[in-house]
């Protein structure tokens, strides 16, 4: 009986002590995420997320109130810029990476496993590829080298599928449909279905306004 009863405060002390440790966590994490970006109220990050915005004002990141955010958005240290409207949904092993600026609207899905980058990720002559990627080696820092960028903006009430990739440079209209596995490297009209390696439009729809 009294090991019964030994093994029971043992447990509560454990359960505290757990929970205690998982509090002090969130309140560290939620700190670090005060300080690289603006968030609105009730906005939830997952633990599986990741937030990056090491060198910039935490205005360059902005996320609006009530949004979900379970993938990866960063900023590269020498440039960058993210703004995601309110009521959004980012997936898990989504990136959303900046060079220049990505503009979110309000009230998008974005599913798992999309990419939308704002840039081409390193140069194209192969001798400043290998010296940014030496550099990034030796420092962890991205220096600033051309890598093409060109803004991204992503209107109000689009839906974006699993395994899309968003290329440097595009505007997706207000309403769009993005079906999975779909390649955009070009402007998307407001209120479209658009499918494909490139993308192309397979259904027009009644503005839902």
């Amino acid at each position: 009986m009294l090991k019964k009863i030994v093994k029971r405060i043992a447990y509560f002390f454990y359960k505290i002590g757990y929970f205690e440790s998982f509090r002090i966590e969130s309140e560290k994490r939620q700190k670090r995420l005060n300080e690289m970006a603006l968030v609105g109220e009730n906005v939830w990050i997952s633990g599986e997320a990741l937030i990056l915005n090491n060198a910039h004002p935490k205005e360059k990141l902005s996320i609006g109130k009530n949004s979900r955010i379970m993938g990866s958005l960063l900023l590269f240290d020498f440039d960058g810029e993210i703004e995601i409207g309110e009521d959004c949904f980012i997936g898990p092993d989504t990136r959303v990476w900046s060079a220049k600026k990505i503009k979110i609207g309000s009230r998008v899905l974005i599913a798992h496993n999309v990419n939308i980058h704002d840039n081409i990720s390193h140069p194209l002559d192969a001798y400043e590829r290998y010296k940014e990627n030496l550099n990034f080696v030796n420092t962890g820092i991205h220096t600033k080298t051309d890598i093409k960028s060109a803004e991204i903006v992503i209107g109000d009430d689009v839906w974006i599928g699993f395994n899309v990739t968003i290329m440097r440079g595009v505007k997706i209209g207000e309403g769009a449909i993005i079906g999975s596995n779909t390649l955009v490297k070009d402007d998307i009209s407001p209120w479209t279905v658009n499918i494909g390696n490139p993308s192309r439009v397979i259904r027009i729809m009644e503005p839902n306004k």
